[in-house]
Formats: C-alpha cells, structure tokens, sequence
C-alpha cells in the first residue's frame, strides 16, 4: 500500500506521488495546488502589466480628452474616490446659421 499525505492547501489525503520532493523530503503542497497557485500568480501578474500599460497611456491623455464616464472610471481606477464635480461647456456657431 502507498503511503499518502494531507495536502496542507486543499486538505486532501493524496498519495506520495502527488507531492513534490527536495533534499530535506516531502513538500506540505501537492502538485496540482502548486500548478493552481502557480497559475493564478501569473493571471494576476499579467492583469498588473495590462493595467500599468493602460494607466501609463492614460496618463498621455489631456483630461479634455476623456468623456465624462471616462473620466471618473479612469479617476476610480487611480484610487480616487468620492465625488466629481465637473462643469462641461459648449460652445456653438451660430455665424453660419
């Protein structure tokens, strides 16, 4: 019979086989944890890089440039928060009527 060990993670009894081995013996985290965290540590990661690029381009914006909605979703995702108050002004022709 194998002998099995209680992944400290998911708190299943898996065999030996599922668990990683270094020089001092068995690690407490079975593989398939590892591949998971692994795995949402590079999500995370690669949503950062997206925001950071996002943010960087938006930084090279003129606030003139953004429309109302725009502007506070890109106030919010700075960690801005409260209320926004902005006073927006038209401006029309009226020579060629």
């Amino acid at each position: 019979m194998e002998e099995t060990k209680i992944c400290s993670c998911c708190g299943k009894e898996l065999p030996l086989s599922m668990f990683s081995r270094n020089a001092i013996g068995v690690f407490s985290v079975c593989n398939d944890c590892i591949a998971k965290k692994k795995n949402e540590t590079r999500k995370k990661n690669k949503e950062e890089r997206n925001f950071e690029q996002e943010l960087s381009e938006a930084k090279k914006m003129r606030l003139s440039d953004f429309t109302p909605r725009e502007l506070a979703e890109e106030l919010y995702r700075r960690g801005y928060t409260g209320k926004l108050k902005f006073v927006q002004v038209k401006e029309i022709d009226i020579s060629n009527f």
